[in-house]
């Protein structure tokens, strides 16, 4: 209980702090004290980043409620949305940060009623289009590719919920499709790496890769067209590059081995719809994992959890429940 009044004084506080960027401030008309100038939005952009950190390790912090707190506050979503259509001049901070906060609370599926509302999916769409470098805002390729990489990250993982498919599905999936076709993980991997931002959760991921294709749930809510079915497999093959990225990393391969989920990214091929562009870039993943480390043939009994997961009842369920009660329920 204590820990959590703590919390809630955090998040509280964290709030308060502006992301909006330093655009928003007028720098000294003085010449003489411009340099002054420089270090104030130096120190403020600091600040920024540091109470924007903080808030970021709070929402991935175990607790439910902060969580939902945090995600069904308008104060706080008005904080990301205004970061998201901040000025040019932040770019990479503003942005980003915004990005990393969003994707820490939509780990939790609770949250996502609030997060999938139409305004604050449009904020991604926008900073998502307004992502290429411009003299404005004077970004380069690698930050444009890494930002536009969170936002589909982001937007696959919120419309992948089977219950929260958003109106502005048509534009998901016009961006989601160019992007795919021109991302390159290696490019991604090593901009990240700039940045030092390290996961420390990958079910998040992993959960989507493993989104179910056939069960009665997902049928209902995509409903009849099938442009919903194919933003569905948008948003598992956007999560299948998210583990190309990830795992090009050595310290990311050995957690994933240490959190024992490594044999369900090597299932992957086998249970994604065959034919399929996720399935192919799901085989090139192991392909590159094949070279990098000693992979050993996953157990029949995660190989049959895999199967369960993504074709009925996805990856949450079949990592906690007996598989024989997983299996009696299919056949």
């Amino acid at each position: 209980m204590l820990e959590e009044l703590k919390l809630h004084s955090i998040v509280q506080s964290l709030c308060r702090v502006t992301l909006v960027p330093n655009a928003a401030i007028s720098p000294p008309r003085n010449p003489y004290t411009e340099w002054l100038g420089d270090i104030q939005l130096e120190v403020i952009n600091d600040l920024i980043a540091t109470s924007a950190g903080c808030l970021a390790c709070v929402a991935e912090y175990e607790s439910p409620n902060i969580q939902i707190e945090l995600a069904s506050s308008p104060k706080f979503l008005e904080q990301i949305e205004g970061a998201l259509q901040s000025l040019p001049a932040s770019f990479r901070n503003s942005y980003l940060l915004a990005m990393f906060l969003l994707t820490a609370l939509a780990y939790n599926l609770d949250t996502h009623r609030y997060l999938c509302k139409p305004h604050v999916i449009q904020s991604i769409i926008r900073t998502w289009k307004n992502a290429d470098p411009t003299p404005e805002n004077n970004a380069t390729r690698r930050e444009s590719v890494y930002l536009k990489y969170l936002a589909a990250l982001q937007i696959s993982m919120l419309c992948a919920s089977r219950h929260s498919f958003t109106t502005q599905y048509l534009q998901i999936n016009e961006l989601l499709e160019q992007f795919l076709s021109e991302a390159d993980a290696n490019e991604i991997h090593t901009y990240e790496r700039e940045l030092d931002y390290w996961l420390n959760k990958y079910i998040p991921y992993l959960r989507v890769a493993y989104l179910p294709y056939h069960a009665k749930k997902t049928v209902q809510a995509c409903g009849s067209d099938p442009r919903y079915r194919n933003l569905q497999m948008m948003c598992i093959e956007m999560h299948v590059l998210f583990f190309q990225v990830i795992l090009i990393g050595e310290r990311e391969r050995k957690r994933m081995v240490d959190q024992g989920l490594m044999d369900y990214v090597v299932c992957l091929p086998s249970v994604l719809p065959a034919g399929s562009r996720a399935q192919q870039r799901a085989k090139d993943l192991v392909a590159m994992l094949g070279k990098e480390m000693h992979l050993q043939p996953p157990s029949l009994n995660t190989m049959a959890r895999a199967r369960v997961a993504a074709t009925h009842f996805g990856l949450d369920r079949v990592l906690k429940a007996p598989v024989q009660e997983l299996l009696s329920e299919v056949y």
